[in-house]
């Protein structure tokens, strides 16, 4: 009785197979990056597998609008968080607890009468900006955000987020999905 060994590719192939590896293949290609096509040295009869140096190459690409900003929202603070799409990991955060501003918490949170929220457009605006810096310096160059999850957030919330999203466009960074929003204010 004679046991066959699955045939393993070599190492310095990739199986693309894999669904996550098949997802970055896909958003590579779709952004002009690859093309397996392109690839086909050495092992041209089997099409699931590619060079590992090409899908590397494929992965490390700047992607221009995979990554997902999102906002948590509370009557006390505001934070952008950006996760990545393959692992949903934060890569980069900013928010309106930090000690920078902390000076306009503490004269908000003294002040008679109290005041219902502790941050409003400029401390929006302020926010967008430094997410917008991080994710320049890690190399993002856009993001996307669900413009359903926006869509359905109280209008006294989406009269703040104007400055937000214009921040982060000055700081040159494309936000995917911005524009079907309407912001007041």
């Amino acid at each position: 009785m004679s046991l066959k060994r699955p045939i393993r590719p070599c190492p310095q192939f990739i199986d693309i197979s894999h669904p996550e590896t098949k997802n970055a293949i896909i958003r590579s290609r779709n952004q002009n990056a690859i093309l397996t096509s392109e690839f086909q040295t050495g092992n041209s009869h089997h099409p699931k597998i590619l060079p590992a140096a090409a899908v590397m190459a494929a992965t490390a690409t700047p992607q221009t609008a995979a990554h997902l900003l999102r906002l948590v929202l509370s009557c006390r603070q505001i934070t952008a968080q950006v996760t990545c799409p393959i692992n949903h990991s934060i890569i980069a955060m900013a928010s309106s607890s930090e000690q920078e501003f902390a000076k306009e918490y503490k004269a908000k949170l003294n002040r008679f009468p109290r005041s219902k929220f502790y941050w409003d457009s400029n401390i929006a605006s302020r926010v967008g900006h430094k997410i917008g810096i991080r994710l320049r310096e890690i190399g993002i160059s856009g993001v996307r955000i669900d413009s359903q999850e926006e869509l359905s957030r109280p209008i006294y919330y989406r009269k703040m987020l104007g400055p937000f999203f214009d921040s982060v466009k000055r700081t040159e960074i494309a936000v995917e999905d911005a524009e079907g929003l309407i912001f007041l204010g």
